[in-house]
């Protein structure tokens, strides 16, 4: 069921033209890709915890959301844009603007409000993990997490600007922060965490 709604996601993303219509539709494809992906994982190690899926549902979010904005300029050469039209329009952005990589104050704000879903998606999944009796087990399949924590906190000090040079793969930020990605995992493995 979860590798059929994976498939039907993206399949409907490949016949869908323009950006998604709003966050909402945004956070579909991310649980209908990452989410899902998740609770395969999950399924496959024999996992059955209401718990462990809430958390996954949220990390699978976060992780998609986060994603989607660090392929925003890889994307937006190719003509594809997953920034939400309903916020393109409320802050004056055209998806024309987006493909040229024109970087303006609606455009960071985008790019903020999109962020910040991925972000509450993130916290609440901690917020979660602290509260409720996770399985130990599905732990290590919830640290997707990480990745996107180092990505939006990245992406928070280059003011929401998607196609800052330091968020660029080649770039030295770039590669530093894969290092600390790394780091940061090793971290959340030996705290149990994500």
């Amino acid at each position: 069921m979860h590798f059929d709604r994976v498939v039907d996601t993206r399949r409907a993303d490949l016949a869908r033209s323009g950006p998604p219509p709003d966050v909402a539709a945004l956070e579909a494809y991310a649980e209908g890709t990452s989410s899902a992906v998740l609770y395969l994982q999950l399924q496959s190690i024999g996992v059955q915890s209401t718990a462990a899926d809430h958390a996954a549902s949220h990390v699978g979010k976060a992780a998609g959301l986060a994603a989607l904005l660090r392929g925003t300029a890889a994307l937006s050469a190719k003509r594809r844009c997953y920034l939400p039209g309903e916020l393109l329009l409320a802050h004056g952005v055209s998806t024309e603007q987006v493909y040229r990589g024109e970087v303006t104050e609606g455009l960071r704000e985008v790019v903020y409000q999109c962020a910040s879903t991925a972000r509450a998606h993130l916290d609440h999944a901690r917020h979660l993990h602290a509260t409720s009796a996770l399985p130990s087990a599905a732990l290590p399949l919830l640290l997707p997490a990480v990745p996107a924590d180092v990505y939006l906190t990245a992406l928070q000090r280059c003011q929401f600007d998607p196609f800052h040079p330091s968020l660029q793969p080649g770039s030295r930020a770039h590669a530093a922060r894969a290092l600390w990605t790394q780091a940061a995992l090793r971290w959340h493995v030996w705290r149990r965490s994500f």
